[in-house]
């Protein structure tokens, strides 16, 4: 009997956390492992502030701290757990407005004066200690002792929050440790693991664990009740079901809302330009190698391309080009289609094994275990073509570009494009959040407080309370320049940016970075570029199954290790079927049957 059949056999009652830890296992073996947040903490200056997409902020009035519905039974389906999506209205008008809730308003300046969103109301919380476990991916802050920002913010909260603060590194194992123990934190942030479906992908017993420990969420936001708490409610509802925040007929997490498009190809602009002309986009992938090829030379250490992102050469986004499923596929008849399945996606491995063959990747491609340390590589001026995330990765990427390189350049969206001329283009979608958090079981009046206080921690762009949580205390932790701008002090980042509150809960992302010109600009239009023609992955918000925790990335690193030996040239390309029949004997059949069994049960 494995682990999951164990914790199937087992009276949910019976199930303590020590014991869940005991037979649930994954969590210290790096199940949890944390996404790539290139496109989340790129930059080291402090991060802009961000608002809902679909609408503009508005100054309410609201505290989020009346009474919720009292309990009842569950919503009848998953779509109706979801809060009744609610952009806000008024506050600062966007330079560039979301054209809907996928999108994100486009601001160039800060207002010059910030308003207040809770203008009126008493302040969230009851003067209680709130404690909360997350993670950060920056330094870590001011101790709070010394930190006059997060004072501030407790001060305005009329609540101590206080946070337990894992990094990176440290994260999944001091969770299990939390997990294990008796002494568990009010508010639990489960970051969404690289490849999870949901974030609930550390193991697929996790479910079962929220069950026991967490707070049913369903009476206080699920439908029209999270009007009480207008500001979680203009979060957008595909960060509610990507999160994976409602299962089991209950509403257990409050998503990080995040931008929907995921990895995109940008290119250095001055050698582009030179090369085929500014605005050129390839008709075809044949019409992208010659491209790639006018970019190349070696001679002057220039090369067309360079990849660490997304492993094996970039193939998975390559492979949108040729039209194959972002990660899995659904059929008409409820079948599940894995990418790599498809005959595009083999393509794709073809296509990339002749940019090899042709010497038109950068001789250190291999070398690169970092995504970081590679993008230090295009910034540089040593490659043309370069896949990273969007928004927080694309800002660092241009940042990096216009100030560090010898040659500065402007790092620019290539549209995509269809492989085949003639062809329908389409583009990947990231699953538009973060992560999830979760309030641990406690009375109703506590747990209104602790909604209240996330309501005011979700305030939108231009108001005062998210410039106190972005930028800190004015003239302290930054000044502000004759548009309105904040530019932080040398205090600015430990005081205020690198609390994590924003992995915890905030707005959604809004498009505002005043020292790149023309950024927010450039962005929304290529929001409007990518978004129309996005795909999305049919298992977001699933949960990841036993097969698919136990196997997933054993199986799925051997069979894209053999794809990158075939693409350099080490195997040839006729090794492909029988690398994707191990990885479906393996376990990959086995990982779509579980998959295929949630999806029937969502119905």
């Amino acid at each position: 009997m494995n682990s999951s059949d164990l914790i199937e056999s087992r009276p949910a009652r019976e199930l303590t956390r020590r014991g869940f830890l005991r037979v649930a296992g994954g969590i210290t073996s790096g199940a949890l492992a944390l996404p790539l947040l290139l496109d989340a903490c790129g930059g080291t200056a402090a991060p802009a502030a961000s608002t809902s997409a679909g609408g503009a902020p508005a100054s309410t009035g609201a505290t989020g701290s009346s009474s919720a519905a009292s309990s009842g039974s569950a919503a009848p389906s998953t779509a109706s757990l979801y809060p009744t999506y609610s952009p806000l209205t008024g506050g600062p008008k966007p330079d560039f407005p979301a054209a809907g809730p996928l999108y994100e308003n486009g601001y160039i300046n800060y207002p010059l004066h910030p308003f207040d969103a809770f203008a009126g109301a008493p302040a969230p919380g009851k003067g209680s200690t709130i404690t909360a476990y997350t993670v950060n991916y920056f330094p870590p802050p001011t101790p709070y002792a010394q930190n006059g920002a997060w004072k501030q913010v407790n001060k305005e909260l009329n609540a101590n929050v206080q946070f337990q603060i894992a990094t990176a590194a440290d994260y999944a194992t001091r969770l299990a440790t939390i997990m294990a123990g008796n002494d568990l934190p009010d508010i639990v942030w489960f970051a969404t693991a690289p490849g999870a479906a949901s974030a609930l992908g550390a193991s697929p017993d996790l479910p079962k664990f929220i069950e026991l420990t967490a707070e049913d969420l369903t009476p206080y936001l699920a439908g029209d009740n999270a009007k009480n708490y207008p500001m979680i409610a203009a979060l957008p509802t595909n960060a509610w079901k990507n999160a994976g925040a409602a299962f089991n007929g209950k509403l257990y997490l409050i998503p990080r809302s995040l931008y929907a498009p995921g990895f995109i190809f940008l290119k250095n602009s001055e050698a582009w330009t030179k090369a085929v002309g500014a605005d050129y986009v390839p008709k075809s992938s044949d019409d992208f190698l010659r491209v790639m090829k006018a970019l190349n030379d070696p001679k002057a250490g220039f090369y067309a391309t360079g990849s660490a992102q997304g492993g094996a050469l970039g193939v998975t986004y390559y492979s949108s080009l040729f039209g194959a499923p972002n990660d899995w596929r659904l059929e008409s008849d409820g079948k599940l289609t894995k990418n790599y399945e498809t005959p595009e996606f083999k393509e794709s491995v073809g296509f990339l094994q002749q940019v090899w063959k042709a010497g038109l990747f950068h001789p250190q491609t291999l070398q690169y275990n970092n995504g970081v340390v590679a993008r230090s590589g295009f910034t540089s001026g040593k490659w043309a073509i370069w896949l990273d995330g969007f928004q927080g990765a694309w800002e660092d990427v241009w940042r990096q570009a216009l100030h560090n390189s010898s040659k500065p350049f402007n790092p620019l969206l290539i549209p995509p494009f269809a492989a085949h001329a003639g062809g329908k283009a389409q583009f990947f979608l990231g699953p538009s959040q973060l992560g999830a958090a979760m309030f641990k079981k406690a009375s109703p009046d506590r747990i209104k407080e602790e909604l209240a206080v996330f309501n005011w921690l979700c305030a939108p762009f231009g108001s005062q309370q998210a410039m106190l949580l972005e930028y800190g205390q004015a003239g302290i932790d930054y000044k502000v320049d004759a548009k309105g701008n904040p530019l932080p002090t040398a205090k600015g980042n430990p005081d205020a940016n690198y609390v994590p509150w924003k992995f915890l809960a905030q707005h959604h992302s809004t498009l505002y970075v005043p020292d790149i010109p023309n950024f927010a600009k450039t962005l929304s239009e290529a929001e409007h570029i990518l978004l129309p023609i996005g795909v999305t992955d049919p298992i977001w918000g699933l949960v990841p199954g036993p097969t698919a925790s136990a196997k997933g990335f054993v199986i799925t690193k051997t069979f894209t290790d053999g794809l990158q030996d075939i693409m350099v040239g080490r195997r040839p390309l006729s090794d492909y079927d029988s690398l994707l029949k191990d990885w479906q004997n393996n376990g990959g059949n086995q990982i779509r049957q579980e998959y295929m069994a949630q999806l029937a049960k969502a119905k």
